[in-house]
């Protein structure tokens, strides 16, 4: 449904927002101070203003005064009356692609048309993409549209805002008379679906990166075997010699062939993959694409990917929801569509204080398996994220972490931040020790450490373990 709206008397007079900065207010004289918290007095509008109301003045004392005012007035009148036939019969659509790789450009395309029988000489458009830091999108349309002319306008966005489902709109133009006075803003109804982009996240291949083997498995793959010749993966079957175990004799066979038949199992196999990824909102900070929960998100689709391809089964853990153990294309797509969508979350009120989502799902990770761990440090749950550990490691899971240092994502909130919340919040960063402590605490375990700092290159930071 189209929406034409002028701006009223209203709309140009009312008050400003304050001088936010009190530093900058400092700085001002007194003329310009007086001047900034006036400043949507002067605008053409006012000048028109003050021109009716001199040519009112002049028009009572003289007859050619009179003349004047009234001709001025039918000027205005027709330039008003123009403006408004061009805002009746203006037409904006938007077009714009469903889907978008994250960091990357998508081309949107604006078709507006002139309906109306006059030119239009000054026309704007204004529109709002989520997915983009810069967010607000202005357009001027020139050169000017002529009668019956339809016309396309396009831009490039960057896809730099993080990952997932991104909206569009409101989607607003503005039509003016060649004065500038008279400014009609036409707005038009979007159905929901098509002012949503779905921005999927950028594959980064880490070619380097060691997926970690399970001590268990039930398919062949392409790690070797903690125990060789001891999986459950049957190879085939040969005459037995002398050394091979008694639990691998097939019986039955043996009595048939009238001679000792032996199975003879797979020392290569696939691993079974936990990818745990903490989106507790304690230790996530920053913000849009430069956060710790764009870059947890980012490591856990390129591990996916990785794992994936080498014919690995994953499952997926997070506060939110737990994904099941799989493989193929299906699976990794599944996977990485919930990933995409992922937030940080506010600890569950009906579950312990303090207590580490990995707590309660820890036996979820089957034994003899591996455990991919993605978790921002910022002031964490040492003891319980110790204790975790240790289970684990009694289940002869094999551990590795994937470390987020978030005390170099601080920059980013604190530009938001009152002095004495950013003093608190630089005393923190400062005096945590978290991430030094939990690897200290890993290599005891022998669990294998990784970093990633604000900036650092993914393929980069997972190609070795950090060590201390």
């Amino acid at each position: 449904m189209k929406q034409i709206r002028f701006r009223g008397f209203a709309d140009y007079f009312r008050p400003v927002e304050p001088i936010d900065s009190k530093e900058y207010a400092r700085e001002l004289s007194t003329f310009e101070h007086l001047f900034f918290r006036r400043r949507s007095w002067f605008h053409p509008f006012s000048a028109f203003l003050l021109i009716v109301l001199a040519s009112g003045i002049i028009a009572i004392g003289s007859r050619p005064g009179l003349i004047f005012f009234l001709a001025f007035m039918l000027l205005i009148s027709g330039l008003f009356f123009k403006a408004k036939a061009c805002a009746a019969r203006f037409s904006v659509t938007r077009k714009a692609p469903n889907f978008g790789i994250e960091k990357r450009g998508i081309t949107v395309t604006y078709e507006v048309g002139n309906g109306s029988g006059f030119r239009i000489s000054d026309a704007i458009i204004r529109d709002f993409f989520s997915g983009s830091k810069t967010g607000e999108i202005l357009l001027a349309i020139e050169p000017p549209i002529e009668p019956g002319e339809i016309r396309e306008v396009t831009t490039e966005l960057r896809c730099d805002a993080g990952m997932g489902l991104h909206r569009f709109g409101p989607l607003l133009a503005t039509i003016k008379d060649p004065l500038g006075l008279f400014p009609f803003d036409i707005s038009e109804s979007e159905a929901p679906d098509r002012n949503r982009v779905n921005v999927e996240p950028e594959y980064i291949p880490l070619k380097d990166f060691e997926i970690p083997a399970s001590m268990r498995s039930n398919s062949p793959g392409i790690h070797e075997s903690a125990t060789a010749g001891q999986s459950g993966n049957l190879l085939g079957i040969r005459e037995y010699t002398p050394g091979d175990p008694v639990k691998n004799i097939h019986w039955k066979l043996s009595a048939r062939h009238g001679e000792l038949i032996v199975k003879e199992l797979e020392n290569t196999i696939n691993t079974d993959i936990t990818l745990c990824l903490d989106m507790g909102s304690q230790n996530h900070l920053g913000f849009k694409d430069q956060s710790t929960w764009e870059y947890a998100k980012d490591i856990a689709i390129s591990l996916v990917h990785e794992c994936v391809a080498k014919a690995n089964g994953v499952q997926l853990i997070t506060q939110e929801f737990q994904l099941p153990f799989g493989r193929g294309f299906d699976h990794r797509h599944w996977m990485i569509r919930n990933i995409s969508g992922l937030q940080p979350c506010t600890p569950d009120p009906t579950r312990p204080a303090g207590e580490w989502f990995l707590e309660r799902y820890w036996e979820e990770i089957p034994f003899g398996s591996a455990l991919l761990l993605i978790a921002p440090v910022y002031r964490p749950e040492m003891n319980r994220i110790l204790h975790v550990f240790r289970l684990l490691r009694d289940r002869a899971v094999n551990i590795v972490c994937i470390w987020i240092d978030a005390r170099t994502f601080t920059d980013e909130i604190t530009r938001k931040m009152t002095i004495g919340e950013a003093a608190l919040l630089e005393l923190n960063r400062h005096s945590a020790n978290s991430l030094e402590q939990l690897m200290e605490a890993g290599a005891q375990l022998d669990v294998p450490n990784y970093v990633i700092a604000k900036g650092d290159s993914l393929l980069r930071s997972l190609s070795k373990p950090r060590v201390r």
